[in-house]
């Protein structure tokens, strides 16, 4: 690939819409050279002072102004066309530009470079001083938190935290699936609240799932480090720790962490390739994470199938060969109109 594609792949990463394998060869490229880790650390630098901008307007004017001092030879018209034509200047040059000139690359990174990506699969919007992140139906999306953190949420996610996260702390509120890389910080630990659940970190990778369902359990499964995990009422001393390679589950109807213990990472981690894995799990579930994955809406004959027990494992198949797998296993056809599809029971013949 060219450099300029690995730009445009750094600008998806930010911009949380970069997909599972694009981020696969991203980190391919980042590690194959300390200087590329320059240049994502520089981007996330300029990102990171977006916040500030608001009301900006003459773009071309800034521009020019950013091109001139840091020794940037590339005419605004170009840089509206092929954003990833952006040359970096030296870190050194970066540094002597100051905090005025860094706000002017946000509003170009921003307004022009990643116009036609933001919102595409993803919205932000603040609400009572929040930043919500929303992943619609059909999609996957990673960000890049103020912090360095990065997030890859499920279809159907959301994800709060206040406009100044990371000044004085580090919470976020999640209602979905999610899969976090914490950056380490001793003084400000990384909080998640969901559906009543507690997650308390440094730094590390875990899995959070929390779906408003019925049972609205908080899943914690931990890829590497610790976390401690309580309910909201519970004091701090009072959590569980689990550590690397384990799970630790908070139910509704018991508001107690379940003692940690030993599971398939993989298994938990498999939505993040689209890989469907069940083991004895109930219907409406399977049927809620496929109508949030392929934007679709689900009709069962009667609610008595809802916990019936699916188990299987779909790995890169279409919707099809799933929907006629589930068929099978419960004595079902179905009919698809549109993004509607009907379950009816199978006529027996004699």
């Amino acid at each position: 690939m060219e450099y300029s594609e690995y730009i445009n792949l750094i600008i998806k990463q930010l911009s949380g819409t970069i997909t599972p394998d694009e981020k696969k060869k991203l980190n391919h490229w980042l590690e194959s050279d300390s200087e590329n880790k320059k240049t994502l650390a520089l981007f996330k630098q300029i990102w990171h002072t977006r916040q500030a901008e608001n009301g900006f307007v003459d773009l071309q004017s800034a521009w020019a102004g950013l091109a001139e001092k840091a020794g940037i030879s590339l005419p605004y018209e170009e840089l509206r066309e092929k954003p990833a034509r952006l040359q970096l200047p030296r870190q050194d040059s970066v540094t002597k530009i100051g905090y005025r000139i860094m706000r002017y690359a946000a509003v170009i990174l921003i307004t022009v470079s990643l116009v036609y990506f933001w919102g595409r699969s993803a919205h932000e919007a603040p609400k009572d001083g929040l930043r919500e992140i929303f992943v619609q139906y059909g999609k996957q999306n990673s960000v890049t938190l103020p912090d360095g953190s990065q997030v890859t949420l499920d279809a159907g996610s959301k994800l709060r935290f206040a406009e100044g996260f990371g000044r004085k702390s580090r919470e976020v509120y999640l209602n979905g699936e999610a899969y976090f890389e914490v950056s380490h910080n001793e003084l400000k630990p990384f909080i998640i609240y969901a559906n009543g659940g507690v997650v308390t970190v440094l730094g590390t990778k875990f899995n959070v799932r929390a779906w408003q369902l019925n049972d609205r359990e908080v899943r914690v499964v931990v890829v590497d480090g610790k976390v401690s995990f309580r309910h909201k009422s519970q004091r701090q001393n009072s959590a569980v720790v689990v550590s690397k390679g384990k799970m630790s589950y908070l139910a509704s109807t018991h508001p107690q962490p379940s003692k940690p213990i030993k599971v398939d990472i993989g298994k938990h981690l498999a939505w993040m390739n689209r890989e469907l894995i069940l083991d004895n799990a109930p219907l409406n579930e399977v049927l809620d994470r496929l109508a949030r994955w392929y934007d679709l809406q689900f009709k069962l004959p009667s609610p008595l199938y809802e916990k019936v027990k699916i188990t299987g494992s779909f790995k890169k198949k279409s919707i099809g060969y799933i929907l006629q797998a589930i068929g099978l296993m419960t004595q079902m056809d179905y009919k698809q109109e549109g993004k509607t599809v009907v379950f009816y029971k199978r006529k027996t013949t004699l």
